[in-house]
């Protein structure tokens, strides 16, 4: 009977072993989806991301193969609404440009394919909101043919970015992808160097991007892709206790549904922008929360 008792014990716990862990619950803290009208604009919006004033909503055009992706900006009206949106004339060139954000001192950065042939790099700045000459970000790009980083947030403070890395084999979508975490270091950014150690639960799953940092640093919220053979991209929130600290497990965030991608947290840290399919377009949406 002891035999036979250790048998199923044994056999109970290789069972469990196998089985998958249960998926984390939900984040339940938002509510209320709304899309955001944008006046005068015909196509796509995608990747949006709101300055720290909440006065100014960037985004791009569509990101699909073929298109001359472009970076676009709107201005909050007084009664809560945006205003026609312009283009970022200066920071756009001939080639795909997009996943615009902002720091404090008015330092545009953002993703361009005009000169990864060249450089193995594709995240460029530009001062005085984007209306300064555009230079490729030194340090940050490893220029390793077939990675390239199609995505990224500055911090308010301008000393931080989270930068999203894949590894791509020609196809319109990487094979893999992680966050990164880089520091200021001079004149540019570096990898910190214990990144994937604080981004070790956040980058699980075939793909994890686009990621958005909230003002303190504590709460991250990204784009995962769990399942390449049936793609499904989830909006994922992760936080932490303290600075310099690994990110607690990710949760998805309830509220939001579809194929959804692309956060941008408010200043407040109570209004979340993301872009979403819609009848076969990219809108703007937005979800809120009463508290964190």
């Amino acid at each position: 009977m002891a035999v036979l008792t250790a048998g199923l014990g044994s056999g109970m716990a290789a069972l469990q072993a196998l089985t998958p862990a249960p998926a984390p619950a939900a984040y339940q803290g938002f509510k209320g989806e709304q899309q955001i009208v944008l006046p005068g604009l015909s196509g796509d919006a995608m990747e949006p991301f709101i300055a720290a004033d909440g006065r100014q909503l960037l985004f791009n055009s569509s990101n699909a193969p073929g298109f001359d992706t472009d970076l676009f900006s709107a201005q909050r009206k007084a009664d809560g609404s945006f205003a026609k949106p312009v283009t970022l004339a200066q920071a756009n060139s001939k080639t795909l440009d997009g996943v615009a954000s902002l720091d404090r001192s008015g330092v545009l950065y953002f993703i361009s394919l005009r000169s990864y042939a060249q450089s193995l790099s594709t995240l460029y700045r530009a001062g005085n909101g984007g209306r300064g000459a555009p230079e490729l970000v030194p340090g940050v790009s490893p220029q390793r043919p077939g990675i390239v980083q199609f995505d990224a947030e500055v911090a308010w403070d301008g000393q931080s970015l989270w930068v999203s890395e894949g590894r791509f084999s020609g196809k319109p979508y990487p094979d893999s992808a992680r966050i990164v975490l880089a520091r200021k270091d001079g004149d540019g950014f570096r990898a910190v160097a214990d990144s994937d150690a604080q981004l070790a639960r956040v980058n699980q799953g075939a793909l994890n991007y686009a990621a958005a940092i909230s003002r303190d640093g504590l709460e991250l919220f990204f784009t995962r892709v769990a399942d390449m053979v049936h793609p499904h991209p989830v909006i994922i929130r992760a936080a932490r206790t303290s600075l310099g600290q690994a990110f607690g497990t990710p949760q998805p965030v309830a509220g939001i549904s579809g194929h959804v991608e692309a956060p941008s947290l408010s200043a407040d840290g109570l209004t979340l922008y993301y872009h979403k399919r819609i009848a076969g377009h990219f809108v703007l949406c937005e979800i809120r929360r009463q508290r964190r």
